[in-house]
């Protein structure tokens, strides 16, 4: 069984409300950029990426095919005795084998990762799947339920009759006549025992 809800302050219940509204707010903003960014990672990893390697794979191998044609070339022209050694053409050949070996190798990464990443990304998913449930159903019960209670207690408050200040104080008209008793009894016994005199002669007259 539940005890009294011992609210003191209905403005403070009102202004609680409203943070909740606010914090539902901000989070939901911050839980939508999230889920945009988690999708345009993926997309990048398993769309743009691989693309992009591929290309770099196929201006490899063209680029190996124009290496190794310069390099038959040069040779061609050593072996006549019409040119000097092929140095420059064998370092550019083992340069462009070189790229072309690392576009492959990344085609390969990129395709590792987009999987690595399609598995944390239903993962992450799933875990904000429970916090945009608390955002889109819990937390709105919540607030309803604080509105109801505000309103009810609003209700109640204006159900109330009106409380005079002086009401809290009864004893202040009385400690005032209190106050006031002895200097109006010292003026009555004066005016007396002035009167008295007079009164005196007048039954001896």
């Amino acid at each position: 069984m539940t005890g009294p809800a011992n609210v003191t302050s209905i403005e403070a219940l009102h202004q609680f409300r409203g943070a909740l509204i606010r914090f539902a707010e901000d989070v939901t903003a911050i839980v939508d950029n999230l889920r945009q960014e988690v999708s345009r990672t993926l997309e990048w990893i398993q769309t743009d990426r691989p693309v992009y390697w591929r290309e770099q794979v196929r201006l490899g191998f063209d680029g190996v095919a124009r290496a190794r044609s310069r390099l038959e070339i040069a040779e061609q022209r050593m072996m006549d005795g019409q040119g000097p050694a092929c140095i420059e053409e064998k370092s550019a050949l083992r340069k462009a084998k070189a790229q072309l070996q690392f576009a492959q190798e990344q085609v390969h990464v990129v395709r590792r990762w987009a999987v690595k990443l399609q598995s944390e990304s239903d993962d992450y998913r799933s875990r904000l799947g429970h916090l945009d449930g608390f955002l889109k159903r819990d937390l709105p019960r919540m607030i309803a339920k604080i509105q109801k209670m505000g309103e009810a207690l609003d209700r109640y408050a204006e159900s109330l009759p009106y409380h005079d200040s002086t009401e809290e104080n009864p004893g202040g008209d009385g400690q005032q006549a209190a106050e006031a008793t002895p200097r109006d009894v010292t003026k009555e016994e004066s005016t007396n025992s002035q009167d008295k005199p007079n009164q005196e002669v007048q039954a001896e007259s």
